[in-house]
């Protein structure tokens, strides 16, 4: 999976489209449990000292499509990617298993609904 970036400026941020699948059918995540899972899933794989300042923001979650907004600076988006890649989404919380599925990845938060072919953003109410 490769992703194009319009600006070759490495400070700038990224924001990640990602949907979360799992088994379970109604599978209830608060946005706090998302964020410790988030953690933990660049901890195990980076380290306390190489997670230093990678964990994404969630500007948006909605837990009844289990849609969230990620927003992160785009130099650490590979490695956040290959974290919840790695994941199987078990915590103390949660016993049942997940993965996180990157829709889509861009500069603009405007554009992320483009390519994502779902109405999260009609939902959502993110602009």
């Amino acid at each position: 999976m490769s992703f194009r970036f319009e600006s070759t400026e490495l400070n700038i941020n990224a924001f990640l489209l990602v949907k979360i699948e799992s088994e379970k059918e109604n599978l209830e995540l608060s946005q706090i449990e998302i964020q410790i899972i988030i953690s933990q899933a660049l901890n195990n794989l980076f380290g306390e000292i190489g997670m230093i300042g990678m964990t994404p923001n969630i500007l948006n979650y909605d837990p009844t499509k289990l849609l969230l907004i990620l927003e992160i600076e785009q130099k650490l988006v590979q490695r956040l990617i290959q974290a919840l890649s790695l994941t199987n989404g078990i915590s103390t919380t949660n016993p049942y298993k997940f993965n996180f599925k990157i829709l889509n990845v861009t500069n603009y938060l405007t554009s992320l609904d483009v390519n994502s072919r779902n109405d999260f953003f009609y939902y959502c109410n993110v602009y």
